[in-house]
């Protein structure tokens, strides 16, 4: 009877195991990695100092174009806003990223999503309280607008519905303008990441 072959030799057998070993570890670390990136993503990589600041501003009045001296332009170029007195601006946010669009829980297009610093959510409640109190006489009134300004242009104006308490919200917009590419080109402009 001839014995069982023996297998490699005891070398290239313990290389072999080793190899497997660190392609395991590879592996771990990279998904570790990976996922920490992109909870961070998730989360908005906050706080954040922002290259641009944000400014709100209650908006006095809405025209087309072309824009009086002292209005400024959307950033769609299709309307112009003259703005209250009313004002606040953040140069620092708890967090910023692009959403896309999530139908399961109303987002149906890309935005920005911003969250403030805790100690700013009082001033911008109290901003878009006062613009919720123009709504409330009529939804459509100029009054009831809040500009969120950014790089010079009315980035986005929503009638406030609502007064936001809690410091979060979304910049959003039609979604022939908010594509993926024009939010995700947004936070790049204003945080430079």
């Amino acid at each position: 009877m001839t014995p069982p072959p023996s297998g490699p030799p005891s070398g290239v057998r313990v290389f072999a195991v080793l190899l497997v070993v660190a392609a395991v570890f590879a592996v771990i670390i990279g998904a570790t990695l990976y996922f920490t990136h992109e909870d961070k993503a998730a989360k908005g990589l906050g706080p954040v100092a922002l290259r641009t600041p944000l400014r709100f501003q209650q908006v006095a009045e809405a025209a087309p174009p072309p824009c009086k001296p002292d209005a400024l332009p959307a950033a769609d170029a299709k309307t112009c806003y003259l703005l209250g007195t009313a004002t606040m601006t953040v140069g620092q946010v708890e967090g910023i990223r692009a959403q896309g669009p999530d139908p399961k829980n109303g987002r149906t297009g890309w935005s920005v999503v911003v969250a403030l610093h805790p100690a700013d959510a009082p001033r911008f409640a109290a901003l878009s309280e006062q613009a919720h109190r123009e709504y409330q006489r009529s939804p459509s009134a100029p009054g009831a607008g809040l500009a969120i300004i950014g790089d010079g242009r009315v980035l986005s104006a929503p009638q406030m519905a609502g007064v936001i308490t809690s410091g979060n919200f979304d910049i959003s917009g039609p979604p022939e303008q908010f594509t993926r590419e024009y939010v995700t080109d947004l936070v790049h402009r204003l945080t430079g990441r």
